[in-house]
């Protein structure tokens, strides 16, 4: 796992056209990003990991699930989803 300065979880949550990445105890603090499927490398869809919080550009359409490369956690990508993380009871 990517070592970080610090083990804080970073609180996220999908919207109609992206991610937004915010601070619970301050409702000001805020990062939003609109995707767009098939996009230029300059604006391409990213992801962040639920459990590391990796930011990561997409190369590719967003698939059912993504595995993230720094601590291999697999999460669903689909609006909705839990806590994002993919539950292997769910699988099939």
């Amino acid at each position: 796992m990517r070592e970080t300065a610090t083990d804080e979880a970073v609180n996220w949550r999908r919207t109609a056209d992206g991610i937004e990445l915010y601070d619970e105890a301050n409702a000001d603090a805020w990062i939003r990003f609109e995707t767009e499927a098939g996009a230029a490398a300059d604006v391409r869809p990213r992801s962040v990991c639920p459990d590391c919080g990796l930011v990561a550009e997409q190369r590719t359409a967003p698939g059912r699930y993504m595995v993230c490369d720094d601590c291999g956690e697999e999460f669903d990508t689909a609006a909705g989803a839990n806590d994002g993380r993919r539950h292997a009871e769910t699988d099939d």
